[in-house]
């Protein structure tokens, strides 16, 4: 059930980036994806009773995530914002 969830919504990204790129910045869709995705994820621990770690691990986690996913899904938005030509049906 998790992992079915997990590539349900990781796949996401990719369908609603196609479509969110023809309107909005990549840097705008990157920032209010991994924006919501923080504030879904603090909700969540919350919720379960976890413990937060301290600020410099904190800091630390987020400055990953955001070189990781924000260079990942940056790079892609703008791909996809490019609108690179497409190969004609044979």
């Amino acid at each position: 059930m998790a992992g079915g969830a997990f590539v349900l919504i990781w796949s996401s990204g990719y369908v609603v980036g196609s479509i969110a790129a023809k309107s909005a910045a990549p840097v705008a869709i990157t920032t209010w994806r991994l924006g919501l995705a923080a504030v879904l994820l603090a909700a969540l621990a919350r919720g379960a009773g976890r413990r937060w770690p301290g600020r410099a691990t904190l800091g630390a986690v987020a400055g990953t995530g955001v070189v990781l996913f924000g260079v990942q899904f940056g790079a892609l938005y703008l791909a996809m914002s490019e609108a690179c030509p497409r190969v004609p049906p044979r």
